[in-house]
């Protein structure tokens, strides 16, 4: 019986974290769902550069963690970062991002202490 590779590892941690089906995850991928199982399940132990791409994009994962070079999912330098390159900030340094991701976990903080706050 096949064993699945470090990527069906990754491949079907990062769908439950998403919270998607097999096939949700086909669908939005427009792959085949047996594609998706056979990963999973070790049949097919890598997939080819067009269907990383499409998991990375379906799934907002790094190709560097599903292919277990990286234990961190978010896409290229985080979240936050693709959301700064994204409304037109092509340029940003380190620094302007490491600001950015910290203004995020101040804000997540105060969300937390908030909800303390109306669960007493």
């Amino acid at each position: 019986m096949p064993n699945p590779s470090v990527f069906g590892d990754r491949l079907l941690t990062a769908r439950a974290k998403r919270g998607m089906s097999q096939a949700t995850l086909a669908a939005k991928t427009r792959l085949p769902p047996a594609v998706i199982s056979h990963f999973e399940t070790g049949v097919r132990q890598f997939p080819s550069a067009d269907t990383l791409v499409k998991l990375t994009d379906a799934l907002q994962v790094s190709s560097d963690y599903l292919l277990g070079r990286t234990p961190d999912m978010s896409p290229r330098g985080g979240e936050l970062e693709v959301l700064w390159r994204k409304i037109g900030m092509h340029e940003a340094s380190d620094d302007e991002i490491a600001t950015l991701k910290a203004v995020a976990r101040a804000l997540v903080a105060q969300r937390k202490r908030d909800a303390e706050v109306k669960g007493k």
